[in-house]
């Protein structure tokens, strides 16, 4: 439980008007040498060592769940930019095609309009230069043709070469792009490959959190139960032994003079002055002690009523086995133990006391009940 420190002023009417200062201590520890008298604590200690260690797991599998989500995040964006790059690699793979496929169809057409031409002026183009220079009617007139007929067979050469160039620029850009292509596509396989196994991760992580925290609640769920079933048998064994047992509604001199502001509150939503939580057995008895004008100790952080005795003892407060009335009765059975106010001894051995949170209800009640197996303080 965390510590708390609170500063009150109390007002209350004891038939004469006094001022309290109630400064707040740390809310009790429990002890381990606190006595265990019953057979559920190690069943619930056990559980809660249990929750503790699973809540761990799952704090452990969320932190990796995360780690994991965040992996798959940063590969899923990997991936986009490779697919992006990929669509624009095929783009310009199909440019390249479509440009070299442009480039030879315009080559296959200058050829033929140069052979037509060819054709027409020497008949298929293949006339000697012998033939060129007899059918010429000068020696100027040869001259000429001889040297259109060396322009047309270069410009056919140099168009050749040109698109056959380019076209070789060309399939080599495409072989380039080929090629990244299908590195790039063997990435993305990859990619996919991990994005699949980290889902398969994320998947299973959650798988092993989720039943983490089923197991969490169900013994959550168990330790209350038992709780229960721990503080009912706890009760049973300091029952009334005579008249049974009075529930007095928690409100001025009828709740033994507990607080209201206190006896009011929710339980456990206040510490009072000695360091207990409101409308526990430890809080009134500690206010009965000090509303009959004697000194209560603060005993804030070692508050459990079994561990009165010994606080007593180490304070040099007689304890025994002999009641008196204002004395605190203490009974050790379960966890925390119970203690109770003596407001009378009878002459049977039983006693009839006054206390909080008798059956675990948080509220004033008066019993008669046997005086033995219990210690008394002598504040």
């Amino acid at each position: 439980m965390k510590s708390k420190i609170r500063s009150k002023v109390l007002k209350i009417s004891f038939g004469t008007l006094a001022v309290l200062t109630f400064a707040v201590a740390p809310s009790f520890q429990y002890s381990q040498n606190a006595v265990f008298a019953d057979p559920y604590q190690e069943k619930i200690d056990k559980l809660n060592a249990g929750i503790e260690e699973n809540q761990k797991k799952i704090s452990e599998l969320s932190e990796q769940g995360d780690t994991l989500a965040n992996k798959l995040e940063e590969i899923r964006l990997e991936t986009a930019n490779l697919q992006a790059k990929i669509d624009s690699n095929e783009a310009k793979n199909a440019s390249l095609a479509a440009q070299i496929k442009e480039a030879e169809v315009k080559l296959d057409k200058n050829k033929e309009v140069l052979a037509k031409s060819i054709r027409k002026l020497y008949i298929e183009g293949d006339i000697s230069s012998l033939e060129i220079l007899a059918s010429s009617k000068s020696l100027s007139d040869y001259v000429d043709r001889q040297e259109y007929r060396d322009r047309v067979k270069n410009k056919i050469s140099d168009l050749t070469e040109g698109v056959q160039k380019i076209k070789d620029e060309m399939e080599a850009q495409q072989k380039e792009v080929g090629n990244l292509l299908r590195d790039q596509v063997g990435m993305r396989v990859d990619l996919t490959s991990k994005q699949g196994e980290l889902d398969k991760l994320i998947t299973e992580t959650k798988g092993q959190e989720s039943a983490y925290q089923n197991q969490v609640q169900a013994d959550s769920v168990e330790v209350t139960r038992l709780k229960k079933e721990q503080q009912e048998a706890n009760a049973a064994q300091i029952a009334p032994r005579s008249g049974g047992i009075s529930y007095v509604p928690s409100s001025g001199q009828a709740n033994g003079g507990y607080p209201t502001y206190w006896a009011r509150a929710s339980q456990d939503s206040l510490v009072d002055s000695w360091g207990m939580y409101n409308r526990e057995c430890v809080s009134y008895t500690a206010f009965k002690v000090w509303q009959s004008g004697r000194n209560m100790p603060y005993w804030g952080g070692r508050g459990n009523a079994n561990r009165w005795p010994s606080n007593a003892r180490n304070a040099g407060i007689v304890v025994d086995g002999n009641p008196k009335v204002g004395d605190v009765a203490i009974s050790m059975v379960g966890y925390y133990g119970h203690s109770m106010y003596v407001e009378r001894v009878n002459g049977d051995g039983t006693i009839m006391v006054s206390q909080y949170n008798y059956g675990i209800r948080g509220e004033y009640s008066e019993m008669t009940t046997s005086s033995s197996g219990l210690y008394f303080i002598h504040f």
